[in-house]
């Protein structure tokens, strides 16, 4: 599996994870084969983070901290904006939203420095084709 492939496996599987939590909370359905889908998607995006990260790179590309440092700070303000909707709309079941949310930025945190690496690596690869071709 190329680089480029895991990092959109992985994007894509997290988004499709974060559906979940944000529906079950939102909604009075509370079916089995719903859950069981959720734990089965969970499974397969724990399984692509341990992929990335044993596969990933020892070298550190340049600048890569900085964009890290940028990302953490975008995503952790998402705290702030679960607080303005807990003040707005009382309809929410915060339980199942928090925990569903929780353990999957959770995973998200450990694995980023792994995925900002790839895509820069995907970056600077498509650069030096570009150079090498003399575009």
């Amino acid at each position: 599996m190329k680089k480029t492939s895991r990092l959109t496996a992985f994007c894509f599987t997290f988004l499709i994870s974060l559906a979940f939590p944000i529906a079950a909370s939102l909604t009075n359905i509370a079916s089995s084969s719903i859950a069981y889908t959720d734990i089965i998607i969970a499974i397969i995006l724990i399984a692509l983070s341990l992929f990335i990260h044993v596969k990933r790179s020892p070298h550190r590309r340049k600048g890569s901290r900085k964009f890290i440092i940028n990302l953490y700070k975008g995503i952790f303000s998402i705290p702030m904006l679960l607080l303005i909707v807990f003040i707005t709309s009382p309809g929410i079941k915060w339980d199942i939203l928090l925990i569903g949310l929780a353990w999957r930025f959770w995973l998200l945190s450990l694995i980023l420095e792994d995925l900002v690496q790839i895509h820069l690596a995907s970056r600077d690869n498509v650069v030096s084709s570009r150079i090498s071709s003399g575009q």
